[in-house]
């Protein structure tokens, strides 16, 4: 019987050579500079397709935290990082003493969303009904907080409330349960909303007037500042940037 040490040998020796070809590209991405981003999860989609094509031209990585935008404040009081991107700019103020700079990127309208027309849902008024099942955003998230306020502020809030039979982290969340029949309707930022082709939105009046803009900010805690500002820049001004927040449905903005 042969001994089986040649081939083993063999093996390790296929394997260390393996390792070793491999060892250049496995040193060169932990060496890569990197960007630690805090964004709303409503603007996922354009922000995943747009870091990716900066990570590409750049030769960086960049590491998108997503959740909602109260959560995310919290988080990066925490651990620190290089930029942050809420739904709403109020997390900006809330967020100051923390921040350098900061520079709109799109705008959302909040807008009801309905999966189809099975309960005739057309104003504000239909979500009062008692046969309503709504879902709606926590309150530490971007349009929960908002919609909270507008509606308390209106006077509807009590009424709808109480329809109210799910509640979720995310607007992404809520849009998602409209989309599964999980519930008949929620209030959500129009862009969101758009990217599923299956739901209906209704523009409310009392929301139509108040689009809410979008600002990324550059944390003091960052240690790649200059690569913030060029991502930012990217983020900001770059023709293919804003096109892609157009094709996700989000409103343009004037430049600072």
């Amino acid at each position: 019987m042969k001994s089986p040490f040649p081939i083993v040998a063999v093996l390790l020796t296929v394997l260390a050579a393996c390792l070793w070809a491999l060892w250049p590209s496995l040193e060169s991405s932990q060496n890569k500079p990197s960007l630690t981003v805090y964004c709303a999860a409503s603007l996922r989609s354009p922000m995943t397709e747009i870091a990716e094509r900066f990570e590409a031209e750049h030769d960086i990585t960049i590491r998108l935290v997503f959740n909602g935008s109260g959560a995310l404040l919290s988080q990066l009081q925490l651990s620190g990082g290089d930029l942050y991107l809420p739904a709403t700019a109020d997390y900006l103020d809330q967020a100051s003493h923390l921040i350098t700079e900061t520079h709109p990127t799109s705008s959302m309208t909040a807008v009801l969303v309905l999966r189809d027309e099975e309960h005739n849902i057309l104003t504000l008024d239909d979500l009062k009904r008692e046969d309503i099942r709504l879902s709606f955003a926590v309150e530490n998230a971007a349009i929960g907080k908002f919609t909270r306020q507008v509606l308390q502020d209106s006077g509807d809030w009590a009424a709808i409330e109480k329809n109210i039979t799910v509640i979720k982290p995310t607007v992404n969340n809520t849009v998602e349960d409209v989309s599964l029949g999980a519930v008949d309707a929620t209030i959500a930022w129009d862009a969101v909303a758009l990217q599923n082709k299956e739901l209906k939105i209704i523009p409310l009046p009392l929301f139509a007037n108040k689009p809410q803009t979008t600002s990324i900010a550059i944390l003091k805690s960052s240690t790649q500042v200059k690569l913030a500002r060029q991502f930012v820049s990217y983020l900001t001004e770059e023709e293919s940037s804003k096109q892609t927040f157009r094709k996700y449905g989000f409103g343009s903005v004037a430049a600072d």
